[in-house]
């Protein structure tokens, strides 16, 4: 039995087509955030979701960040920005299924559908693609003094999120609970 021309032309295409793997191939890649701050020259630093920092650099900056973190499982980052005399700000890099994705259905991808996207990434997609920290001045801290010693008070907010781990309440310590007029 001969094949013609325009029946190997049309096998070809819907073999191509069942391959496809539609939000690998549209938005291949690894994710782009760009981000800027007022003042500029603050330090951004990318944290995944073990909190491990995956990328470092100083506004303006792009940051690059995988999509996926593992099979048909997305990745998730907390960007923060911070700079000396400056309130830090957090922001939650939030994932969505990539509407390329269910591109899959209509090209007869299931290759691509149940094995290429979920395993490249190309599943997901990852919001904000810009970040524009506006930085609030850190105000003077409250300064008390008792008996020749200068006492410093601030908020948990206006300390890094390094020194924020290493606060420890009082009880634990080992410190007597503050009695205020002894």
């Amino acid at each position: 039995m001969k094949i013609n021309q325009t029946a190997k032309t049309a096998l070809l295409s819907a073999a191509l087509l069942g391959l496809c793997s539609c939000a690998s191939i549209v938005t291949s890649g690894d994710r782009k955030i760009q981000v800027t701050s007022n003042p500029s020259a603050a330090t951004v630093t990318v944290y995944d979701r073990k909190n491990v920092v995956v990328t470092s650099s100083v506004t303006p900056t792009t940051v690059k960040v995988k999509k996926g973190a593992g099979y048909f499982k997305a990745a998730e980052y907390r960007l923060v920005v911070e700079k000396t005399g400056y309130q830090p700000m957090e922001f939650e890099i939030r994932h969505d299924i990539n509407g390329w994705y269910w591109g899959n259905f209509a090209l007869g991808g299931l290759l691509g559908f149940l094995v290429v996207d979920p395993l490249t990434g190309g599943i997901w997609e990852l919001k904000p693609d810009k970040i524009d920290a506006q930085l609030v001045p850190v105000q003077a801290p409250a300064a008390v003094s008792l008996g020749g010693q200068r006492l410093v008070i601030l908020a948990r907010q206006q300390l890094t999120p390094e020194q924020q781990k290493r606060l420890v309440p009082l009880a634990r310590a080992g410190a007597r609970p503050f009695t205020p007029g002894k």
